[in-house]
């Protein structure tokens, strides 16, 4: 077992001969490892790290709770700047840097067409129809709802 040793930060650090007696804090060991094997981060169990902290400290028998702590603190952060990044990234982009994407929903400002309002103003008519149709006493607050749609929708296609 190394050393241990509080850092400025406050983040400890351990002296370790396999790391070759270099100082790592936790949150550097696990983001090391999640970066060698970056689809451990997507999983939702921690024993293949684990498994893997136990081996890199020998004479360990369990992982100690602030290392498990910090393990969650980092996954959760990279998953979180993970997020981020996929955010508002278009698949036409992520093919140009040749890396597969998910279809993320980008969120365009600016005028939105007349005839893709013109579209919702019609769906939402066709649902209003249905729901009165339904007859269903308990819709009036759903027709209610359509009805302040429908007219928002009229609102917008009306501005230049």
């Amino acid at each position: 077992m190394g050393r241990k040793k509080a850092s400025a930060s406050g983040d400890q650090t351990q002296t370790n001969g396999a790391e070759g007696g270099g100082k790592q804090s936790i949150r550097q060991y696990w983001i090391g490892l999640l970066n060698e094997h970056p689809a451990w981060l997507s999983s939702r169990s921690n024993d293949r790290l684990y498994k893997k902290y136990l081996e890199d400290h020998p004479g360990e028998t369990e992982v100690p709770k602030n290392w498990q702590q910090g393990l969650s603190t980092v996954k959760t952060g990279l998953r979180k700047d993970r997020k981020k990044r996929k955010k508002g990234r278009t698949v036409a982009a992520s093919a140009e840097n040749g890396t597969h994407a998910t279809a993320v929903a980008v969120h365009r400002k600016g005028p939105r067409s007349s005839h893709s309002l013109e579209q919702l103003e019609e769906r939402i008519d066709e649902v209003l129809s249905l729901a009165k149709t339904l007859g269903h006493d308990g819709l009036e607050r759903v027709i209610s709802n359509l009805k302040t749609a429908r007219n928002a929708v009229i609102v917008m296609m009306a501005r230049p």
